[in-house]
């Protein structure tokens, strides 16, 4: 036996879908909470912070991992810093509902290192339940320190559903010196 999805309007039935276009649609609307399970929760930058936290091991960064690092905030909101040791900038998310989700972190930066490299990435199980999750990239190298456009993106199944755009200034910058309560040198 063959099915067909029917709607209805209010004059009767509407055409019939064919199982093909039937298959589709419900395939469309199954995939349409997708992009609304994470939610961008707050922007910010980080005041030099140099606790070391967790290393855990991310072979698609240039360093071959991330730190893990508990209790890092966000000193004041904004997306523009300077290119300096210490400091940090990212962004908050929450999984909306119950089940957590693989996700890859991306950063995308002016060209670094020897190799001209313009993008890291790894992958996490973003918590749910209505944890949050904190993302920061952090300068602790010299070779880090680039001035210009900094993305971070999270993908989930190949889509981004999250992508915050951060400048990077060379020398002081004098909101952020004020919020972190140091003299910047230039």
């Amino acid at each position: 036996m063959r099915h067909r999805l029917t709607f209805f309007t209010r004059r009767g039935p509407f055409r019939p879908l064919s199982g093909l276009m039937a298959s589709a649609l419900l395939i469309l609307i199954n995939a349409a909470p997708l992009a609304a399970q994470i939610r961008l929760v707050e922007v910010g930058i980080a005041c030099p912070d140099f606790r070391e936290g967790v290393i855990i091991e991310a072979p698609g960064t240039t360093s071959g991992f991330v730190r893990r690092i508990q209790g890092i905030n966000f000193d004041l909101p904004g997306r523009s810093l300077p290119a300096a040791p210490g400091f940090g900038f990212g962004f908050r998310t929450e999984v909306e509902g119950d089940t957590p989700v693989k996700a890859r972190m991306i950063t995308r930066h002016p060209p670094m290192g020897p190799d001209g490299i313009t993008e890291q990435a790894y992958s996490i199980t973003l918590p749910a339940g209505g944890q949050t999750y904190g993302r920061i990239y952090r300068f602790d190298y010299g070779y880090e320190l680039l001035v210009g456009t900094w993305t971070l993106a999270v993908e989930v199944e190949g889509k981004t559903v999250v992508s915050v755009d951060f400048t990077v200034t060379d020398g002081p910058y004098a909101r952020v010196d004020a919020a972190c309560g140091i003299r910047l040198q230039s």
